[in-house]
């Protein structure tokens, strides 16, 4: 039957181990409410010395900006390495006539692949998801089973019990894949009012802790995992190049976390251009954040990390300001090793969907729900500025890297937005209503400068994102549309789409923030975790949706739970939940 039994499971986290981080969060807000606080004054004061506060954090970010400019060129000429095909050399040649065949690897350009190579790791993909569409997850799941080592996978269907039908979902795709992966297995997640916060953090942090369960302590560091979205689409290049790496790292390969980039492939021509756009820089600021010289960043959505490395440190935390599970969970590996823990990037971007709701509107405020649970990761900020000045890592050059990486996703943008915004604003309107005030031109002129130059580093990261785009679309997910449309009104409709930035700037950065920052000013915690919508009408789900899924999967009929046994067992991380595999889920 591939039964689970539940062994005894590790101890459940504890609310009351959080961290106490108010002293922490409350020197960001001060420094936010600060900047805007100069903003304000400065027209009033006849010494103009408080602007060079925000000329101070322009010049850092202008520094910053030209670090992101460099890392983003970087990343898209070894991605083009990894991904486009290209002639084989003499001793390349030479090894195919022997059996070989080209593939991504780590390192500059392609390595030799046998045919008959098994991964060296045993690869578990970890699906959290709750109320999401079935042709969602069957789109995700047929994309992994069209990688060429599927059979040797297995698949964690981490379901949250509150979700009506979460067992009979699970059992209808267990029935439906059942022979395509190695195993694929499903929890049941019950939330823990006391301990843990409802969102993709509990729900992996009980699935990863049943699983681990089941296996022994000396065989975990064998085990990769991969955390993903539900609506992920992973290419087979991620593994590859994720199995080169590693193999690359020797034994220290189970020490440190992976993670690739974003792209939003699936349905841009199904949303708002002031929507896609957003996501268009979001994605790219996040892709040159992850190819840093410095082993230190942050996995955005989707990511890597044996389970010996998740167990030692504890697994994921679950308590409000952990709501960025992502980033938290590199931060938090990085402090419990002491350091030691790297980020390696993986140059196959993982394609994604587009929040998409029913018309423009909903679409937008739905994107607007997202990016205010985004900046709640502000948290993790202040929670790295923790762990350096408490000791838990040592002071050195990396470990200011990441409380400055933190500041770069968080915090220095976001004075500097509103130097950038604010200032002018108020002048000009000052000017306009004939108010009598100071102006300052020198430091005006500064902040001006450094953002004009900002904004051109801005420019090139687009580029170069939109370079991405192209190589990936045609060599990586085989889409047949093009990234940009070929005629002239196309691109010029497609350039002038970025203009809405600076709408979304405001919406989706700058208030998002602000609303985040007075929570923390007022110390209150939010606690309610939103599903983004995303609808399924998508050009990358329906290349990758194999002929097997029928047209209306949506409404197919539930397979009963009575086909096969259930492992019923205790309590994980404050959860009941159960580790199943139906008769058949498991291969022979």
């Amino acid at each position: 039957m591939g039964e689970f039994h539940q062994a005894q499971l590790p101890a459940p986290s504890d609310m009351s181990a959080e961290p106490r981080l108010y002293i922490y969060k409350q020197f960001i807000v001060v420094l936010v409410l600060g900047a805007l606080g100069v903003v304000v004054a400065s027209p009033f004061t006849p010494n103009g010395s408080i602007l060079w506060f925000l000329a101070f954090f322009t010049s850092i970010n202008l520094f910053n900006g030209l670090g992101q400019a460099a890392r983003m060129v970087s990343a898209v000429l070894k991605m083009r390495a990894r991904i486009v095909p290209r002639a084989p050399g003499a001793a390349q040649l030479k090894a195919l006539q022997k059996g070989a065949s080209l593939g991504d690897a780590d390192g500059e350009g392609a390595c030799l692949l046998n045919v008959d190579d098994v991964p060296a790791w045993h690869h578990v993909f970890v699906i959290p998801n709750y109320k999401e569409d079935l042709a969602v997850l069957s789109a995700t799941l047929d994309r992994l089973a069209s990688h060429r080592h599927a059979s040797h996978y297995t698949i964690l269907l981490a379901m949250e019990e509150k979700e009506a039908y979460a067992e009979q979902k699970a059992a209808q795709l267990q029935e439906q894949y059942c022979l395509r992966f190695k195993a694929i297995l499903f929890t049941l997640h019950s939330l823990d009012p006391v301990n843990e916060m409802p969102g993709k953090a509990s729900n992996v942090n009980a699935a990863v802790r049943q699983f681990a369960a089941t296996v022994p302590p000396s065989d975990r560091a064998r085990y990769l995992l991969t955390i993903m979205d539900a609506d992920a689409l992973v290419p087979p290049a991620y593994v590859t190049q994720l199995e080169a790496t590693t193999a690359g790292l020797g034994s220290s390969a189970a020490d440190n976390v992976y993670a690739a980039p974003v792209l939003f492939e699936q349905n841009g021509a199904a949303v708002p251009s002031l929507v896609r756009v957003t996501d268009y820089t979001w994605g790219a600021l996040a892709m040159q954040n992850l190819n840093n010289w410095t082993g230190v960043g942050f996995p955005i959505s989707n990511y890597s990390l044996s389970l010996a490395l998740a167990a030692s440190i504890d697994f994921w935390d679950t308590w409000p300001d952990a709501i960025g599970e992502d980033m938290h969970m590199f931060i938090k590996a990085y402090a419990k090793t002491r350091g030691a823990a790297r980020l390696y990037p993986i140059f196959a971007p993982i394609n994604m969907g587009h929040v998409n709701a029913d018309g423009f509107f909903a679409s937008c405020v739905a994107r607007y729900t997202q990016a205010e649970r985004h900046m709640r990761g502000i948290a993790d900020t202040a929670y790295a500025m923790r762990e350096v000045v408490s000791g838990s890592v040592p002071l050195n050059w990396r470990s200011l890297a990441l409380v400055f990486g933190c500041w770069e996703a968080h915090l220095v943008s976001t004075v500097s937005l509103i130097a950038y915004i604010f200032l002018p604003l108020l002048y000009g309107a000052l000017g306009t209503l004939g108010v009598a005030y100071h102006d300052h031109p020198l430091q005006r002129a500064v902040i001006d400068t450094m953002g004009r130059c900002n904004l051109v580093l801005m420019v090139t990261v687009l580029i170069c994102h939109e370079v991405a785009r192209v190589i990936c679309r045609r060599h990586l997910y085989g889409l047949r549309g093009p990234a940009i449309p070929c005629t002239p009104h196309g691109v010029v409709v497609h350039v002038a789409s970025y203009l809405w930035l600076f709408i979304g700037v405001w919406f989706y950065t700058v208030l998002p923030m602000l609303v985040v920052i007075v929570k923390h000013a007022l110390n209150i915690r939010s606690t309610n975790y939103i599903v983004a919508e995303k609808k399924v009408t998508t050009e990358a789900i329906t290349h990758h949706h194999h002929h097997h899924m029928t047209s209306d999967a949506t409404s197919a009929p539930v397979l009963p739970v009575s086909m096969g046994a259930l492992a019923h067992g205790g309590a994980n991380s404050g959860s009941a939940g159960s580790l199943a595999a139906l008769g058949g889920a498991r291969r022979k």
